[in-house]
């Protein structure tokens, strides 16, 4: 069968496929955002472990990075072209995320309490770790750079296996803090 169009019916068409096009990408971006079928948001009135509660906080804040990226690519468009994404409805969408996100933190963040002072060893032991491996522990002599002839003789305070025995001693610390994190994590719960 063959269809005969006039140039009325024809544009007709052609708007209507456009329309469908622009849509289909919407919703394609609907989609990649997680904003349809949205499976991050948080249980309302629900209780979770604060293991889980950490795991969704992290997928929220991707949530909002990801709405903050579009926003600030879809603002501007070119005024002979038709606007593809709705930044106000995206911008609402952010809000109402971040206020989420937020909430989440708090509660977390309550939650957590008994667990702020491993929290801080923890954070303190993996500073420690980056202090000790940037200690320069060169020792003995080297030929200067600048001055081909001439060596200098390094002593060093510390020596490269003090280094790495105190590392180690800092990873044995974070592996149990860590540990200890984990259980109470998984084992206590919070109400969002």
């Amino acid at each position: 069968m063959v269809i005969t169009l006039n140039k009325t019916d024809l544009k007709r068409v052609e708007k209507l496929a456009h329309k469908f096009a622009k849509h289909d990408k919407w919703t394609q971006s609907q989609h990649s955002r997680g904003l349809i079928n949205n499976s991050i948001e948080t249980e309302k009135d629900k209780k979770m472990t604060l293991a889980k509660a950490l795991k969704t906080k992290n997928r929220l804040a991707q949530k909002v990075n990801n709405l903050q990226m579009e926003i600030q690519t879809e603002n501007s468009y070119r005024k002979d072209s038709s606007k593809v994404t709705d930044v106000e409805v995206l911008m609402k969408e952010l809000q109402e995320a971040t206020e989420e996100l937020i909430k989440l933190k708090i509660a977390i963040f309550v939650a957590s309490t008994p667990m702020r002072e491993n929290i801080l060893r923890l954070s303190e032991q993996k500073a420690k770790i980056n202090f000790l491996k940037s200690i320069n522990t060169t020792e003995g002599k080297e030929g200067n750079k600048w001055a081909g002839d001439i060596e200098i003789e390094f002593a060093a305070t510390y020596d490269k296996n003090y280094i790495k025995q105190e590392v180690l001693k800092c990873e044995n610390s974070i592996d149990t803090l860590q540990e200890e994190l984990d259980q109470f994590n998984h084992k206590t719960e919070i109400e969002i």
